[in-house]
């Protein structure tokens, strides 16, 4: 199934779901309620470019990404569809159109680290939640 990138791109991309099930999808693979960083950069980083990635070249192209934001934008919405724009831009640290597996997980490690408030090496379910508040501009929606 096809994740939007909000999630995490969170497409992304922060923000990570299947399209039936719209919502960040779960990254505590081992459901212990810690979310450790190797957990969370399979979810933003390997499996969001491995379900984009349609010409399996390692990379989501622009048309790719838009391919999946117009598919998106029928359950989610225009608001969703900007964010998860605004995050592959962001992401996309060369400019070159295409975002790569490492960046899309150097942007994961940069949310995962500004999640940690506690700065203990995992996320708990608040510290995901206040880390989705802030990425759909501090709503709880």
């Amino acid at each position: 199934m096809v994740r939007p990138v909000v999630l995490g791109l969170g497409l992304l991309l922060s923000a990570s779901p299947a399209l039936a099930q719209i919502g960040p999808p779960n990254p505590d693979a081992n459901r212990d309620g810690k979310v450790t960083w190797p957990e969370y950069k399979v979810m933003a980083g390997g499996q969001m470019i491995d379900q984009l990635d349609s010409d399996k070249d390692a990379r989501i192209s622009k048309a790719e990404f838009k391919s999946m934001m117009d598919k998106v934008r029928v359950f989610a919405g225009a608001a969703m569809v900007a964010r998860a724009t605004d995050r592959f831009n962001q992401d996309d640290q060369n400019r070159d159109g295409y975002m790569t597996r490492a960046e899309a997980e150097a942007a994961a490690k940069t949310r995962f680290d500004a999640g940690d408030i506690n700065k203990d090496g995992w996320l708990s379910k608040a510290e995901r939640q206040d880390m989705r508040k802030a990425s759909r501009g501090g709503s709880g929606n």
